[in-house]
């Protein structure tokens, strides 16, 4: 009877070891490491340095936004370059302009593709570290000739038609080979020359009365007054007739007051000439 009592107790001891090393294994398990916290805020972590030889690109690049000109946008017109025919594009050839604070030379471009015609920027604009100034315009339905007069004008500069192309130059300079409208003074020219009077009789008187000497009569000369026609031979002479066989020269006399010519510098500085070797001559 005692064997069994102490069999059972044997028992019941190892039954309640084995409970409780279980236990203590599955306590044991259920515990997490905690990371031992350090006084100190970590440090991020600094990305591995790449690769300076070889740079791999990403499967699918995102298109960066395109910043496109303004002579971009447009549709050009076909290209003239004889001067009647530029002459009316510009006369003709009406637009709507609204450019805000665009550099010149874009606004150039910009007219040399909507009008179809070539343009020239005369390097001595930029002389001395000189630069045009950005350009704002606003225009409705306006003659292509009237908006670049304007822009031209407000910065100083004139345009002249030249080898096909309109040359943008400075306001103060002028080629030879140019064609400039000069007007001349001339009504002193046309005018009737001064009447001509004859002047006295002279003589020397002889000891026993009369006159031993005397001079023949002065008859009067008259003088013609220079006509139109006799203005235009003598230019022509002086200048040469094939001068004037370009079709933009242009010859007027107004009221007989003004001569209006079209011709290049050097054929102005030549007619400047003849009409002072005229007056010369008239007096």
């Amino acid at each position: 009877m005692h064997q069994r009592i102490i069999l059972i107790l044997l028992s019941c001891s190892l039954l309640l070891s084995i409970i409780v090393l279980t236990s203590v294994r599955a306590t044991e398990d259920q515990k997490t490491p905690v990371p031992k916290q350090s006084d100190k805020p970590s440090e991020p972590t600094k990305p591995p340095a790449p690769n300076k030889t070889t740079t791999p690109e990403p499967a699918e690049k995102q298109a960066e936004p395109k910043t496109e000109k303004l002579s971009e946008l447009l549709t050009p017109l076909p290209v003239v370059t004889e001067y009647q025919d530029v002459k009316n594009r510009l006369d003709s050839l009406k637009i709507t302009v609204d450019l805000l604070d665009v550099p010149f030379e874009e606004a150039v471009e910009y007219f040399r593709i909507i009008g179809g015609i070539n343009f020239i920027i005369d390097r001595r604009i930029y002389e001395d570290g000189k630069k045009p100034k950005n350009v704002t315009l606003q225009f409705k339905k306006t003659t292509l000739g009237t908006v670049l007069k304007f822009m031209i004008m407000l910065q100083g500069y004139r345009c002249i038609f030249k080898q096909g192309s309109l040359l943008i130059l400075p306001e103060e300079i002028y080629d030879d080979d140019e064609f400039v409208t000069l007007t001349y003074n001339i009504p002193d020219l046309l005018a009737p020359p001064p009447p001509d009077f004859p002047g006295p009789s002279l003589a020397l008187p002889s000891a026993v009365g009369g006159n031993i000497w005397r001079s023949p009569p002065l008859e009067k000369t008259p003088r013609e007054p220079l006509t139109e026609d006799d203005i235009k031979e003598a230019v022509q002479v002086k200048t040469g007739q094939e001068c004037w066989e370009a079709k933009r020269t242009a010859w007027t006399i107004i009221r007989k007051q003004f001569l209006v010519v079209t011709q290049t510098m050097d054929a102005h500085k030549q007619i400047a000439e003849t009409l002072n070797e005229l007056r010369m001559h008239k007096r």
